[in-house]
């Protein structure tokens, strides 16, 4: 798949981006592949933003920030369940990729997902 030039052109706007898997507990997933999901923490346009790295890791959710369970509590044990990765990506080019988590020693014990393709028109 060949990825889109990254431009900061009037309508592509950085969009900011939560993505959350729910899994058990005590689990580490990482960001196995990725295009055109970048870094929160990019230069502000016209400069061109900074993608998040394979191998980043998704941050469980006793340690995101959010109150991810809707109670009104942020960072709680019981939110240990959720796993994020916060980005952004360009308005109208949007971004796809993959996350894995290693449950055990055998290639059978490799739980994979496709993180989602968004792609917004224009207003």
């Amino acid at each position: 798949m060949r990825m889109p030039e990254q431009r900061h052109d009037a309508g592509q706007r950085p969009v900011p981006e939560v993505i959350q898997i729910w899994a058990l507990a005590g689990q580490t997933w990482t960001l196995t592949a990725n295009q055109g999901l970048y870094s929160p923490n990019s230069a502000a346009p016209p400069a061109g933003p900074t993608a998040l790295p394979v191998g980043t890791q998704l941050v469980m959710g006793s340690a995101d920030g959010l109150d991810n369970d809707g109670d009104g509590q942020v960072d709680e044990a019981d939110e240990m369940v959720y796993y994020t990765l916060k980005g952004i990506h360009v308005e109208g080019i949007g971004y796809t990729g993959n996350g894995q988590e290693l449950r055990g020693p055998g290639p059978d014990d490799l739980e994979q997902v496709l993180l989602p393709h968004t792609d917004l028109p224009e207003p």
